[in-house]
């Protein structure tokens, strides 16, 4: 469980579920606590039931998250189809002319550099613009030209691509493809 203080509240991130609470101090420092038990999967079920619980009363929105807490992030939406607008560099998107799943987008250097690290049976966390979680688990891992548009889905069922930029001048995207589980 990591703790972390974001402007006067507190993201406590438990078993892949983001629980937001109230600050007595907002310049606390980071803290990592050890939960007891963690190997345990039914008391895992039942925290994450617990903290799904306290998600559900707090409806945390737009926000996509990794299991190993690289990737933190709002999700806005990016809607310039020609591709000629820039992305901004505080937050992911949904690019909304890709239909069929959805497709995030973010800056590496920047928001989505942790998904660099990522690999296949990575968990990210999505919640949506109704406070829904999505929980999708990647399954495939491409390295794409952007001169090639946008890239197939990897695998039949999939549900969302994480895309970021492998190079400088994002010439090259690294694509994750994930399946919502």
């Amino acid at each position: 469980m990591l703790a972390a203080a974001v402007t006067g509240w507190a993201v406590a991130i438990a078993f892949g579920v983001h629980v937001w609470a109230p600050l007595r101090n907002p310049a606390a420092p980071l803290a990592r606590v050890v939960v007891p038990g963690t190997e345990d999967v039914l008391a895992l079920q039942q925290a994450a039931d617990s903290a799904q619980a306290a998600v559900d009363a707090h409806n945390p929105r737009d926000l996509v998250f990794t299991s190993d807490h690289s990737v933190l992030t709002s999700v806005g939406r990016y809607t310039d189809c020609t591709g000629h607008a820039a992305l901004t560099h505080s937050a992911a998107a949904i690019d909304t002319c890709v239909t069929g799943l959805r497709y995030f987008i973010g800056h590496n250097p920047g928001v989505f550099s942790g998904l660099m690290s990522a690999s296949l049976g990575t968990l990210i966390g999505y919640y949506d613009g109704s406070g829904r979680l999505h929980r999708y688990e990647v399954v495939a891992d491409r390295t794409w030209l952007r001169s090639a548009g946008v890239p197939p889905p990897a695998v039949a069922g999939e549900a969302a691509q994480f895309q970021t930029c492998v190079t400088a001048d994002g010439s090259v995207d690294r694509i994750l493809d994930a399946v919502e589980v």
